[in-house]
């Protein structure tokens, strides 16, 4: 099988990521704790961002099969090439405000301009992934012998030249209005005492850089499974015992040519004429074609910072994984009990640049650890008369830490931050961090109708030993934001939630045939962490959200041998980032998502489908503060279009 994809995302964002805060009397203060705080936030920054990606996706596999003739010997090959390229464009503007406030009311203020900055930044990812599936199985009636083994290669690199310019525009001031529901709750400016200034101030220099990323990734494993009359169709006592093998190793490598600043760049800048979302006027961008042919070859390299930042941010990691297992199965016409324990032992190596003050040494320090854990696991399953189901887990279970949380060093990232996030971010990993481990209890009763029919209700818990979550904190330096970003263990965390579901398969409604899904989740959860700025308690897990709902039909059109289906999706809102402190936590709003599509058959071979993505044009919202009671950014993606070929 093949696959190939071409498409256009253009986006608009709008975001404030720090907000100040001050007393009635107009001083500012450090944050919304202090007592004197007036109850209103202030807009820091007024930024505006506009992207164009394109983005193509290449895949292509193919499976090898063998079943000797009068044996029970079966065997596979399946090798699989996937490539994925992306170039992104971004020209991005901002206004820094100054330390202080006028004539501020719930229904906005004035605030004195500091700085203009204008960035562009351009990306070309592209990421290569090959590899290959092998697997040999022999059975009998009461045995089954199966051998794994596969081997997958990624790499990943992207070139990326990064330009900021800014001015200090003398006299300026803004005035902006709070947000409403109609620009997604974010305050905008309503006017600026010298708008001419915006195009006509002296515009030096403030970024030059150009960042290659390059990381490369190999995982090889392996897996020997036998079983003893523990088939879904065998009845009485069998057992299941295995042993899977796996080594991974990475790497990182990022080089940085950051150039001498400070240079007039008015030439090289131009007015688009385009006005962003929230924004109330055109800014200048940085004519980028004629900094790259007319500037960039007189730019004088920073050598040492160049240096430093190339170093400090590779890093090599492998891991060796080891887990034997065993189950046990009891099963009778209507009971299922399976019980078992595997053992997880884990090894691995960082290899870190050496780093000493504001010294950085290519030499790799390599550090050890690992962990070892038995997890057991038992799972009863009861069936009743009348197509009724019961399911009852229980598990432990593991979360490793990714290789970048445990071994990157540090890697500084400007330009090319997802949504919510500051100008900057900087990233260190942990090499304490520790897995975490879960006790999970699950209870589930099904009700089966018709041929497909399904009506589910089930409950679970999970309690977690040192969840990993990112510490985040924001930094401004010399007019930059700044988020600083660290994994770390929690204290502990526990998850609470019910599940329900419903769906049917050819239902017949007004002599129509659809297929009906529906499934919502409600989720509650505590977390307890500390940091060097104390212990917090939050009432939720990162990423979790309060409801999760989905639904949707596919009605079927014989006539023209298609369908056409309807999906809702809702999620609440969720907590992306906690800070040392409530008012530095960020986050997601809530999201609905209605998609439409239909397709129909050509030929025997041939398929044409069409998509409408995001009919109500409901876009991300990201959110900050102590609850997350701020918006921080608006995103624009728009509704999509898109017809598909597909070839069967």
């Amino acid at each position: 099988s093949a696959r190939y994809e071409n498409r256009i995302r253009n986006s608009r964002k709008w975001w404030q990521d720090t907000k100040y805060y001050f007393s009635d009397a107009g001083k500012k203060l450090t944050g919304p704790g202090d007592p004197a705080w007036n109850g209103i936030a202030v807009p820091y920054n007024h930024s505006y961002g506009s992207y164009t990606n394109r983005l193509q996706t290449a895949g292509s596999s193919a499976k090898f099969e063998w079943r000797p003739l009068g044996t029970d010997i079966y065997a596979s090959l399946l090798g699989f090439n996937y490539r994925q390229w992306e170039s992104s464009t971004m020209n991005k503007n901002d206004f820094y405000t100054k330390n202080s406030v006028r004539d501020l009311s719930e229904e906005g203020g004035g605030s004195d301009v500091n700085s203009i900055y204008s960035r562009y930044r351009y990306d070309t990812w592209n990421k290569a992934t090959v590899g290959a599936i092998g697997n040999v199985e022999w059975h009998d009636d009461r045995s089954s012998l199966r051998v794994r083994g596969g081997y997958t290669r990624a790499r990943y690199d992207n070139t990326q030249p990064y330009v900021g310019v800014r001015t200090y525009p003398v006299g300026m001031s803004l005035d902006w209005a709070a947000g409403t529901a109609g620009n997604g709750g974010l305050p905008y400016v309503t006017g600026i005492n010298k708008p001419g200034l915006v195009l006509s101030s002296p515009y030096t220099l403030s970024t030059a850089q150009t960042t290659y990323r390059m990381a490369s990734e190999g995982l090889a494993t392996a897996r020997v499974d036998y079983g003893w009359n523990a088939e879904p169709d065998d009845r009485g006592f069998g057992f299941v015992t295995g042993i899977e093998f796996r080594n991974l190793q990475l790497s990182r490598n990022l080089d940085m040519t950051e150039y001498k600043l400070g240079r007039a760049m008015n030439a090289y800048l131009y007015d688009p004429g385009y006005v962003p979302v929230g924004a109330p006027q055109s800014f200048p961008w940085v004519d980028w074609n004629k900094v790259r042919t007319e500037l960039w070859p007189k730019l004088v390299k920073d050598v040492p910072n160049s240096t430093y930042d190339s170093i400090t941010a590779d890093y090599r990691y492998t891991e060796r994984l080891v887990t034997p297992y065993l189950s046990l199965h009891y099963a009778t016409d209507n009971t299922t009990i399976v019980t078992g324990v595997r053992y997880d032992h884990t090894r691995f190596s960082a290899f870190q640049p050496t780093i000493t003050g504001s010294v950085a040494s290519a030499a790799m320090t390599r550090s050890n650890g690992g962990y070892s854990y038995f997890l057991p696991s038992f799972t009863g399953i009861q069936d009743f008369d009348g197509g009724n189901k019961l399911r009852f887990a229980y598990s432990r279970t593991l979360g490793r830490p990714t290789p970048g949380n445990i071994a990157q060093p540090q890697t500084v990232n400007c330009g090319a931050e997802e949504g919510g996030a500051a100008d900057c971010s900087i990233s260190r990993g942990n090499p304490d961090l520790r897995p975490r481990r879960s006790d999970n209890l699950d209870v589930q009763l099904e009700h089966y109708f018709h041929r497909e029919g399904i009506i589910s209700l089930g409950a679970f818990a999970k309690w977690i030993k040192d969840d990993i979550f990112t510490l985040t904190t924001t930094q401004i330096i010399d007019d930059t934001n700044y988020q600083v970003r660290q994994p770390l263990n929690a204290d502990s965390s526990r998850l609470y939630g019910i599940e329900f579901q419903a769906a049917d398969h050819d239902v017949n409604l007004f002599g129509q045939r659809i297929d009906p899904f529906f499934n919502a989740t409600w989720l509650k959860g505590r977390m307890a962490i500390t940091s060097d700025a104390g212990s917090r308690t939050l009432d939720r897990l990162i990423y979790q959200p309060k409801w999760i709902l989905n639904g949707g039909a596919t009605l079927r059109l014989p006539a023209i041998d298609g369908a056409f289906r309807t999906t809702v999706t809702h999620r609440g809102a969720y907590m992306e980032g906690i800070g040392e402190t409530a008012q530095d936590d960020n986050g997601r709003a809530e999201l609905t998502t209605v998609n439409l599509g239909l397709w129909h058959r050509v030929t025997s071979h041939v398929t044409f489908k069409y998509e409408i993505t995001n009919l109500l044009n409901d876009q991300p919202k990201f959110l900050v503060g102590d609850g997350l009671r701020y918006v921080s950014e608006v995103d624009d993606y728009g509704r999509g279009a898109f017809f598909h070929i597909m070839l069967r």
